[in-house]
This record gives C-alpha cells, structure tokens and sequence, in this order.
C-alpha cells in the first residue's frame, strides 16, 4: 500500500466479517496501528465491505479504514483487489487507494483477549428424535399367542381407624414482631466492589509510569467517597482508556462513548492526595484522546474535562480537606 505494509485477518460467517487490520509505515516500522472491524458480504456481487470500529494499538495519528474486496476473472489465486478509503466506501472526495492483497494464510489471527470475540460460540442443547415404534407383522401359519388374563384376587376389608379425640387445649399463636427500622447506623458496612482487571495490567502500569504525568485539574473536598462518570467528550471516534487511582490499575480498555464508565472510588484514608490518571490506549480517529468526566462528592457535581496522548497523561487531583 505505496509506504505501508498492510495485514487483514478475516473471519467469515456466512454473510457476516469481523476480524482486524494491522498496518505500519515501511521506513518507521514502530508508526503502526491495530483496529478491529466488521463487515458484511454481498452476495450478488461477491463484494465484501469491511469497516474499522475499534482501535487496540495505534502508535500515531491513524485513522479506520474502509475496505472493500474483490476479485476479478482472470485474478491468479488466492489474491484480492482492494480499495482503502479514510472517508467511507465511496466517496467523491476520496478517490481512495487500489492494492492487491496475497492469502498468507488460512487461519487469521485472533483478537485480543480483552476484546469481544468476533462471533461468540453459543452452546445449544439438542434432543434427539424420538424412534416410532415399527409392528412386527406375525409370520404366516403362526397364531399370535395372547396372554390370559391376570387373577385379581380381592383386597382384605381395612378396618377403620378410630377417630381421636381433638385436644381442648389450643396453645395461643404468638404475636408477630414488626421488624426493627433499619437506620443508617445498623446498615452494614459498604464493601467496594472492584473492577475488573486486564490480564496484561502490570505491562500497562509500566507503560503508565513512563509517560509525562500533566496535572489537569486540581479540587479540594472534603468527602471519602466519590462516583466518576466518564464519557467521550465531544464526538466519538473510538477513544479507549485505562483508568488509575493513585497509581492502581481500576479499568483497562474501556472504550468512551455516549454511555458512561461508572466508577466508585472510597479515597485511601492514609493519604490527603488523590489523584485519577486517564491513560490513552489509541487517539481514536479524531486525535487526541479527550474524555468528559462528571464527579459527584457528596452534594457536590464537578464536570472536569481531559485531553491525553501517547506520550502523556490526564491527571485529575482531588485534595482531601475535612471540615473545620
């Protein structure tokens, strides 16, 4: 593809695709991006359509592709014709590029572990039909033999028990208890519920400490308990964050969007500083990576805003001050 090498793993069933691209500039082989996509085949055209949604990897100022494959009469075997757009599949603003794809292989390389497989198997219980019985027709001359009847020999007569006598004696049923009020002192004790962690959280930790730390904004409460919302601030383009508190991994991957990470966090009593890092995984197609954050303290409603890239981090400080 002109400067850059481009890999598709794709896995087909029937008209569906998903699968992902991998692609790097052949003079910086380190500028390369990892995006998963979807896609469909059609039928009477024998065209497949192929769109990138989400990025895992991308080290630079990468965009989604839109792909679109095909072949021809008279193509040698196991290659495809494409064409690679940034806008959409046809465009009159994007001539786009035209490349010729080789099978490498027959078994594409599958997605990440933190990602949502492609097609996920699902098991379903089948039953067996039942056999309908076959009658065996009697051979000729034989008669079929049929079983006499069983003597049934009467039951003994049962003699009734007798009838005992109820107890005058009734025992008074006790009184039911109405339940104690449940007051906020006698509830018990809120256990934080911890969020999942990735499998590779100590290599993104690592990754997380080795970029410039940029403190974005700074605020004084006076609460041990706050709830972060996060979304994608402004138009989502697949931005994706990990997100830390005091240096601990709480969320990895998390893609933004118009729906929010709802994130509790009881703020450690041996320290008065707290601080939320934002990491970027990618810098989606609209770089840089920017998220909205809405914080609720107590009776207390902060909007806070963040923009990260692959070289530093959002830091949002809250400063622990009890009430004189």
């Amino acid at each position: 593809m002109q400067n850059e090498f481009l890999q598709v793993n794709i896995d087909q069933r029937g008209g569906r695709i998903c699968g992902y691209t991998y692609d790097y500039e052949l003079s910086n082989p380190p500028d390369h991006c990892k995006a998963k996509f979807e896609g469909r085949l059609d039928a009477a055209s024998k065209t497949w359509y192929l769109k990138g949604v989400e990025f895992f990897e991308n080290s630079g100022s990468h965009v989604f592709m839109y792909l679109t494959l095909w072949r021809e009469q008279g193509d040698a075997a196991n290659t495809l014709r494409a064409r690679v757009s940034t806008s959409s599949f046809n465009s009159l603003f994007d001539d786009g590029i035209y490349i010729t794809l080789t099978r490498a292989s027959a078994s594409p390389n599958r997605l990440p572990v933190y990602m949502a497989p492609c097609f996920p198997e699902t098991k379903r219980s089948v039953r067996p039909p039942l056999k309908k019985a076959v009658p065996v027709k009697p051979e000729p001359g034989i008669k079929k033999s049929v079983p006499a009847k069983p003597i049934v020999k009467p039951k003994p007569a049962v003699k009734p028990k007798p009838i005992a006598k109820p107890n005058p004696a009734v025992k008074p049923q006790p009184r039911p208890v109405s339940p104690k009020p449940v007051t906020r002192d006698s509830m018990p004790p809120k256990i934080p519920v911890q969020a999942p962690i990735s499998q590779d959280h100590k290599l993104i930790t690592t990754k997380m400490k080795e970029r410039k730390q940029m403190e974005q904004s700074r605020i004084a409460l006076d609460v041990d308990h706050i709830n972060l919302k996060i979304y994608d601030n402004g138009e989502i383009d697949g931005d994706t964050v990990s997100v830390f508190y005091n240096k601990k991994l709480l969320l990895s991957h998390q893609r933004l969007s118009d729906k929010p990470i709802n994130i509790d966090i009881d703020f450690d009593k041996d320290t008065d500083i707290h601080e939320i890092t934002l990491y970027a995984e990618n810098l989606g197609s609209i770089p840089p990576n920017t998220a909205l954050i809405v914080v609720t303290a107590g009776k207390q409603r902060f909007e806070l805003r963040s923009k990260a890239n692959l070289n530093e981090n959002a830091v949002l400080v809250f400063e622990r001050k009890p009430r004189p």
